[in-house]
């Protein structure tokens, strides 16, 4: 049994790493506290893909195993990134796997949206998310197989 990381794996670790600690110094990380997040690294993590890298390639995101995110979760443990990451790697995941129109639209937006860039309207624009969200229908668990 092969457990070594494959040169994909240690590309992307190298990548990332090199990233988060240009990215997330502890400077950075004081001055984000009391946003809870910093928009700058933010707006690096997403335009590097990694929100996505768990959803297919049918869906718009980097089709990555599981590895490869525990590999960026544990990049984001040991630099203290002050972003959401995690939380919607796993999101989009659900969404892509949930299927169905609802899930695309907000498969879409979690692609597209930067509420880090808009620190103002950001807690009001995510209330509204959150409200939208809760009045969609979803298709039945048999229509999505």
């Amino acid at each position: 049994m092969n457990l070594e990381l494959s040169e994909e794996q240690k590309l992307l670790q190298d990548a990332v790493e090199k990233f988060f600690r240009q990215e997330s110094t502890a400077a950075r990380l004081r001055a984000a506290e009391p946003l809870g997040h910093d928009a700058g690294l933010w707006a690096g993590v997403v335009g590097m893909g990694l929100p996505m890298m768990r959803v297919p390639l049918s869906h718009g995101g980097g089709a990555m195993s599981l590895l490869d995110a525990l590999l960026v979760a544990e990049l984001a443990d040991r630099h203290l990134v002050c972003a959401p990451l995690i939380e919607n790697m796993v999101v989009a995941r659900l969404l892509a796997r949930a299927g169905g129109e609802p899930a695309a639209g907000w498969l879409l937006r979690l692609e597209q949206w930067r509420y880090a860039a808009q620190p103002a309207g950001a807690a009001s624009q995510l209330s509204a998310l959150r409200r939208e969200f809760r009045t969609l229908s979803w298709p039945a668990p048999s229509a999505r197989r």
